[in-house]
This record gives structure tokens, C-alpha cells and sequence, in this order.
């Protein structure tokens, strides 16, 4: 499952960094969507595996807000098709 906002595609297995904070590394290890129809994902730290938070897809796709580190590796961006 992937969610795409201003050309941007959120996947899993992506890794992104809050903008303005130096560390914290986070994947995208699970993509939902509540009853209400909202799509959030689960992100685990890199730092501290067993650090994990749930933001809105809207929130990490927002360039202004998270900027992405590495992409899905091809066999998770082809599963996410």
C-alpha cells in the first residue's frame, strides 16, 4: 500500500527525518487507514527499535514537515503497487 501527496509517494520500508532536528531516523514499517478513511503510518526508530510512532500520511508526505532519507528498496516498491 502506498499514499501519494504533491508527487510524493509514502511506502514502506522508507526512511525519513523530521526537518530542523539532526537526529532520528525513522521507517515506515506499516500503512493504514482508519474508519474514518485517513491513512496513517507507523514509523520505527533507527536509533531505538523498539521506539515506534503513528503519524497521519499527510503529515510525513509534507516536505515542510519530514523529508524522506532512503527509498523503499524495489522489491517492498514493487509489493506496494
Amino acid at each position: 500500500m502506498a499514499f501519494a501527496k504533491r508527487n510524493q509517494q509514502v511506502a514502506e520500508g522508507q526512511v525519513y527525518r523530521r526537518i530542523g532536528v539532526a537526529t532520528g531516523l525513522w521507517r515506515v514499517e506499516m500503512m493504514r487507514r482508519d474508519v474514518t478513511g485517513h491513512s496513517h503510518v507507523q514509523l520505527r526508530s533507527l536509533e531505538d527499535p523498539t521506539a515506534y510512532k503513528t503519524l497521519s500520511a499527510l503529515v510525513l508526505a509534507d516536505s515542510r514537515e519530514y523529508e524522506l532519507v532512503e527509498r523503499a528498496p524495489a522489491a517492498e516498491r514493487q509489493a506496494a503497487r
